[in-house]
C-alpha cells in the first residue's frame, strides 16, 4: 500500500511527535520523473531527424584503424598518471553536479507535486476517499451493533429454548407421576 508524504508525516508524528520529516527526497524523485518524461517526449523528433548515410570503404577503414592503434600504443604508457589526475578532477565535479542536480530536481518535484495537488481531480479523489472512509466507519458501526443484537437474540432464544425444554421435562415428570 502506497503512503503519501503527508500520510507518512502523520504516521511518524503520531508515533513520536518530535520527529521532523524531510520530504525533499520525494520531491527530488518527482522532479527526476518529470525531467525524464520531458526528455522522452523529445525522442520521436530526434529519431526522425537522425538518418545517417553510411558509405564504408574497407581499405580506408583498415588504414584508419592501424594509424589509431599506433597512436594508442604510445598513449597507453602515460595513461595511469593521467587517469589518476582525471579521476580526482571528475570526482569533485560529480559531487558538485550531483548536489546541484539534487536541489534542482527537488525544486522541480515540489512544483510538480504542488501543481498536481491543485488539480480538481485530486481534490475530488480526496473527497471521495473521505466519503468512503466515513461510509466504511458507519458500516463497521452498523455491523458491530447488528452482531451484538444477533448475539443477544441468540442468547435469548437459547434461554427460551432451555426454559421450554425444562418445562416439557417437568410436565413429562408430572404426567409420569400421575400415571404411575
Amino acid at each position: 500500500m502506497a503512503i503519501s508524504p503527508t500520510g507518512l508525516k502523520k504516521v511518524l508524528t503520531d508515533v513520536k511527535p518530535d520527529v521532523k520529516v524531510d520530504i525533499t527526497p520525494l520531491y527530488a524523485v518527482a522532479g527526476a520523473t518529470d525531467a525524464v518524461v520531458a526528455k522522452l517526449r523529445e525522442v520521436p523528433g530526434r529519431v526522425q531527424a537522425f538518418k545517417p548515410a553510411l558509405t564504408v570503404e574497407p581499405k580506408a577503414v583498415r588504414e584508419q584503424v592501424e594509424a589509431r592503434f599506433a597512436t594508442l600504443q604510445t598513449a597507453v604508457v602515460g595513461l595511469p598518471v593521467k587517469a589518476e589526475a582525471k579521476a580526482s578532477e571528475l570526482s569533485d565535479k560529480v559531487v558538485d553536479t550531483a548536489t546541484s542536480t539534487y536541489g534542482v530536481l527537488a525544486t522541480r518535484g515540489e512544483k510538480v507535486v504542488r501543481a498536481i495537488r491543485k488539480q480538481p481531480e485530486v481534490a475530488h479523489a480526496a473527497d471521495q476517499v473521505k466519503a468512503a472512509k466515513a461510509k466504511s466507519k458507519a458500516a463497521t458501526t452498523t455491523a458491530r451493533k447488528s452482531a451484538a443484537a444477533t448475539n443477544r437474540a441468540a442468547k435469548a432464544a437459547t434461554t427460551s429454548a432451555s426454559n421450554a425444554v425444562e418445562a416439557v421435562a417437568e410436565a413429562a415428570d408430572a404426567a409420569i407421576d400421575q400415571i404411575g
